[in-house]
């Protein structure tokens, strides 16, 4: 079966927040620091190009496309 993708869960979450719980979710798991400090580097790029502190509520379609 499929597993269904839902963005509920974030509302009110702005993007860093949820990035942040990504990491520390897969630092729990034992992730290599390797891989961890390459999820970081991601975030620090993005947040380049994005306003990483925007709630997902206002992350539009436009935004993204900007980011490309």
């Amino acid at each position: 079966m499929k597993q269904k993708i839902t963005t509920n869960l974030h509302l009110g979450k702005t993007f860093e927040d949820v990035y942040t719980s990504f990491i520390v979710s897969k630092t729990s798991l034992g992730i290599s620091a390797s891989t961890i400090n390459n999820y970081k580097y991601h975030l620090r790029t993005i947040g380049r190009y994005l306003d990483i502190t925007m709630p997902f509520d206002d992350l539009s379609k436009s935004d993204l496309e900007k980011m490309l």
